[in-house]
């Protein structure tokens, strides 16, 4: 009895195979002693042999042991990676089972051309796929190196561009040809970005944030800006509309064209803002707070009732209010806000809710990170006394102050709960320091010219 598996016509086909575990025969395999393993290699000339050791030597599987369906799936992963087929088949002789391999090794890349190419050449395209002649042809890797030759065209603008291979045997040689062909279609070099439905001051403001600018003959090679890229302007209608919606044009949305221009053929970007009706706030409304006031809360607020609707200036508020709680050692308390809809006004109703926490109080102060920077001269720079009640604003000052000094490439600073404080007294946050010092060098440089020294 023998259990074979079909022959498999690509590469691709063998290693998904490869992959697949022998789950089904398993059964009727384990626990079977291996008798023998047997591999052949389709190989150049001469090599045959050296590359049947140099495989089984790969093997977990071994001459005497009992089968594992396990160990034989690692096995023929491991030599799907170094292979370009791999086709196992097994047999059994007087109750025991003889395994063979047949392998094919992967050919060598005897030469790579390409075709369509007119705007970048042969020799930097080579040099976007990085792959050598008279290597052996991996799938995986050409694949990846492929993208980024795509990815050099979309860089340089060429939006339209489509880019395809084929992998040509070369006969009677174990060598490939690698054929790359390619449509490189229209240059993205952008002429001019007309935003309509928006005014001057909008233009400006949008104008100076959006990441796709105007194509510049004398500095855009330079700064690589004005040449068109899909992501570029997805990011830039996600500003705009986020600009717009802060505006109070909640449901906004816009109309994108892309032009080519007759004369220069280059790109012109046609943005239209479709913009639906005002929103403004309508009722506000707070539930949870104990230690300030609705009164209070409102002075504090970037919101007012009948002001126009801005999402940004909401979360700005419940930033604020958080903020508030924090100053005075509320620094767990948590502020949600919720937007309601009235259904016969473009309106928003906002409702503030607040979970106050208990007063912290500031515990131990602990210093890591720290090797050439003693820790008195980080506590200098602290604005946080052990004792004190916890002021957030201080906890933020004390990182910026830090950052300031020229010490440290990094700062981090932040609360912990003081676990050994019983809970029935009072409530304490440990505060860790967490420093990363910059190199010596440039250590000395900041400490020879430090004004504080």
């Amino acid at each position: 009895m023998s259990y074979m598996l079909p022959r498999i016509a690509t590469t691709i086909l063998a290693t998904a195979l490869m992959l697949v575990p022998f789950s089904a025969c398993s059964d009727a395999l384990e626990p079977r002693p291996i008798a023998s393993i047997e591999v052949t290699v389709d190989a150049p000339f001469g090599m045959s042999e050296d590359e049947a050791a140099k495989a089984k030597a790969l093997l977990q599987s071994k001459q005497g042991d009992l089968f594992s369906h396990v160990l034989f799936d690692l096995d023929l992963k491991n030599l799907a990676s170094s292979y370009d087929q791999v086709n196992p088949s097994f047999r059994f002789e007087d109750g025991q089972l003889i395994i063979k391999l047949h392998l094919s090794t992967k050919p060598m890349i005897r030469g790579i051309f390409w075709d369509g190419n007119q705007m970048l050449s042969a020799s930097s395209l080579s040099k976007e796929l990085d792959l050598s002649l008279e290597t052996p042809f991996d799938r995986d890797l050409f694949i990846k190196a492929f993208q980024k030759v795509k990815e050099a065209y979309i860089k340089r603008g060429y939006f339209e561009s489509n880019l395809s291979y084929q992998i040509e045997q070369v006969e009677p040689s174990h060598e490939v040809d690698i054929m790359i062909h390619v449509e490189e279609g229209r240059p993205g070099y952008i002429k001019d970005i007309i935003l309509e439905g928006f005014s001057s001051k909008e233009r400006s403001d949008l104008l100076g944030v959006m990441q796709l600018k105007k194509y510049n003959l004398l500095t855009s090679w330079l700064t690589g800006h004005g040449l068109f890229q899909e992501e570029l302007l997805e990011k830039d209608r996600m500003t705009i509309l986020s600009y717009l919606h802060d505006e109070g044009y909640a449901d906004a949305s816009l109309q994108i064209d892309l032009q080519e221009d007759p004369i220069s053929r280059r790109l012109i970007i046609h943005i239209e803002a479709v913009r639906g009706p005002l929103y403004h706030i309508g009722r506000i409304s707070y539930e949870g707070n104990e230690l300030f006031s609705q009164e209070t809360l409102n002075t504090h607020s970037f919101i007012q009732a009948g002001s126009i609707f801005s999402p940004e200036k909401v979360r700005l508020s419940a930033n604020a209010i958080r903020d508030m709680y924090g100053q005075k050692g509320y620094i767990d308390t948590q502020v949600d806000y919720e937007l309601i809809l009235k259904e016969d006004s473009p309106t928003f109703d906002v409702h503030f809710a607040i979970l106050e926490s208990k007063p912290y109080k500031i515990g131990l102060i602990h210093i890591r990170g720290n090797i050439l920077t003693q820790d008195k001269v980080i506590l200098r720079e602290s604005l946080l006394v052990p004792g004190e009640s916890f002021d957030a604003r201080k906890l933020q000052a004390t990182q910026q102050r830090l950052e300031a000094v020229g010490y440290f490439k990094h700062v981090n600073v932040y609360t912990v709960r003081n676990t050994d404080i019983p809970s029935s007294e009072e409530a304490y946050r440990d505060v860790y320091i967490e420093v990363e010092e910059v190199p010596t060098g440039t250590v000395s440089l900041f400490m020879g010219f430090s004004s504080m020294d």
